[in-house]
């Protein structure tokens, strides 16, 4: 299973990889990756709900789902299972157009919190929270776009956040 997944992992890699970028491709790949850093654009989407009119609960939830996020995946499971990120494992074939993160591939961070929080915007405000899912997979995407993660990583992300998400709201 784990041979089989490492397999669809390169697969797609090499997919992504090897298609036709447009500079404006790479261009908007650059700004939704780097609006995931730190899990900026979901601090700033928590600092309007926390000084909006409505509740504040939701503010609060994305906060703590970031922060649960950071705990778990960057603190707990990246030290812990410390895989090597693609460009590093096959670096003649991949050469990113980012800053080359430091840490370990799984979980990604980028995803983790970007799911967690988009999560949270699901839990209270429903359907109307669909724009900040495909945020949350763009911002997601373009961790692949840019081979510093494996699809996998994305993936596991993608549970882990939505679970740490509805921790959160419930924690609250």
């Amino acid at each position: 299973m784990i041979n089989r997944i490492k397999r669809v992992d390169w697969r797609i890699l090499y997919a992504v990889y090897d298609m036709k970028r447009p500079l404006p491709l790479d261009i908007l790949m650059m700004i939704v990756s780097t609006s995931g850093n730190g899990g900026a654009v979901w601090f700033f989407i928590a600092a309007i709900l926390l000084f909006s009119d409505s509740t504040r609960e939701p503010a609060f939830a994305i906060t703590l789902a970031l922060a649960l996020s950071f705990l778990i995946g960057n603190i707990l499971l990246k030290t812990g299972i410390s895989r090597n990120r693609p460009f590093r494992q096959n670096p003649q074939k991949f050469k990113p157009a980012i800053s080359p993160p430091g840490e370990s591939s799984f979980p990604s961070g980028h995803a983790y919190s970007s799911f967690s929080a988009a999560t949270v915007l699901f839990y209270f405000f429903g359907i109307y929270s669909f724009p900040f899912f495909f945020l949350a997979g763009a911002i997601s995407f373009s961790r692949v776009y840019f081979s510093v993660h494996f699809p996998s990583d994305i993936a596991a992300s993608l549970f882990l956040g939505i679970g740490t998400g509805l921790l959160s709201c419930v924690l609250l």
